[in-house]
């Protein structure tokens, strides 16, 4: 729990951090939890400009992208709709990450209709995707196992409890490495 920076540097307290984010509320938030942290930046930018994003003078001082970095989009690409942007946009992320970079998804799929209004009607349509159609988005990269799926069965706490049906949960998670 709590922001990737956070459970970033629980992990390694020299671990440096990027945001990306067009939403306005986002950005005055995280300037708030960001003020003061040298090793974490926030860049305001559309993910389907990954060159703008990855060229940005503040990444590009704070990451060294010819070493393996992990690029996190989690609940992100269910936002975003099947178009030519999108596939050059993650395209051009696979290209620019060096070989052995991680890749975190997770995404809503299955049963959701209710939810997917929901967000229709306020102007941030989602876009629900079953296995096959979250793995054509990441071609180029290889998935470590168990691949995609429910995100309760992805390497679940050997101290939790194993639910009865994970396919109740309507998300998937996966995590891929860069050749």
């Amino acid at each position: 729990m709590g922001n990737v920076h956070e459970v970033a540097r629980a992990v390694d307290p020299e671990a440096w951090v990027v945001y990306a984010d067009i939403d306005p509320t986002a950005i005055v938030h995280a300037r708030q939890i960001l003020a003061g942290d040298t090793r974490t930046v926030f860049v305001q930018a559309n993910l389907h400009d990954a060159t703008e994003i990855l060229g940005d003078p503040q990444v590009k001082a704070l990451l060294d992208l010819s070493r393996p970095v992990c690029l996190i989009m989690v609940a992100i690409l269910h936002f975003l709709p099947d178009t030519p942007e999108l596939h050059a946009a993650l395209r051009a992320y696979h290209e620019a990450l060096a070989p052995g970079s991680v890749l975190v998804v997770s995404h809503a799929t299955g049963d959701v209709d209710e939810v997917a209004e929901l967000y229709t009607r306020t102007g941030t349509p989602m876009v629900l995707r079953d296995r096959d159609a979250l793995a054509g988005l990441l071609e180029g990269w290889e998935l470590v196992e168990p691949g995609l799926v429910h995100s309760p069965s992805w390497h679940p706490d050997p101290a939790d409890e194993l639910l009865a049906d994970p396919a109740s949960y309507a998300k998937l998670a996966g995590v891929a490495i860069r050749p």
